[in-house]
């Protein structure tokens, strides 16, 4: 639990560095920045690399894995000074907003183009529902919603997964996740996200390559999966 946990730490740590070099493809970039509205110590830990950051070549990007993203095709982030300056006044004109307004960062629903709300959830099981973006910069992108107690039928993947919690909790073996934690996983994990219980779960996912579904209900999906 621990190695996981430090790696799964040191992955998230990349993924900022990279955000800080502007390196990110468009959905990891909006999925960083609804991180950055959620948690304080994001963004003291961007501040942290921001100080640090001049010794780090921009033409050389940081990694957070070898194999991970590899055909997502990165975006220019043409003025990611203005977009955390605008990020820092949202959380500062509004520091005690109701919880749907939280369970949407504004860099998220500028992005899907709705508030939380308006999401047209489509069924997928008893207990799971979701909202597909179109794909975009090679990922497969969307909202996920888990019922309380509820879990994501046990899965690997074929390529990385980044999922970012925006209500409630979900934990695996990897740990426990809250609102504003990100959580990786890649094709060395096999995984069974299982929401908290007392709470509705979303969590908004960027997905490089299909997930596979290991269980037999999983296997039966499968099937029916594009």
């Amino acid at each position: 639990m621990g190695i996981v946990a430090t790696r799964q730490n040191d992955m998230v740590s990349g993924l900022m560095a990279e955000y800080a070099l502007g390196s990110l493809s468009e959905p990891v970039r909006v999925l960083m920045e609804s991180h950055l509205e959620l948690s304080s110590d994001a963004r003291s830990w961007l501040s942290d690399i921001e100080t640090v950051g001049s010794v780090v070549s921009a033409d050389k990007p940081m990694r957070f894995d070898t194999h991970v993203l590899d055909a997502v095709e990165p975006v220019d982030l043409s003025d990611r000074d203005a977009s955390l300056d605008a990020i820092w006044k949202m959380i500062d004109s509004d520091p005690k907003a109701d919880d749907e307004a939280s369970s949407m960062p504004k860099a998220l629903q500028s992005y899907i183009g709705m508030p939380m709300a308006d999401v047209p959830w489509k069924s997928v099981m008893p207990g799971l529902a979701e909202y597909k973006l179109p794909e975009k910069n090679g990922a497969e992108v969307s909202l996920i919603r888990i019922d309380s107690g509820k879990a994501v039928p046990v899965h690997t993947h074929h390529g990385a997964e980044i999922t970012l919690v925006l209500q409630g909790g979900v934990s695996d073996e990897s740990g426990h996740y809250g609102v504003g934690y990100i959580a990786l996983a890649d094709d060395d994990i096999n995984h069974k996200p299982l929401a908290d219980k007392g709470e509705v779960c979303i969590c908004f996912a960027v997905v490089d390559a299909p997930v596979e579904l290991t269980g037999p209900i999983g296997r039966l999906m499968n099937s029916f999966r594009r």
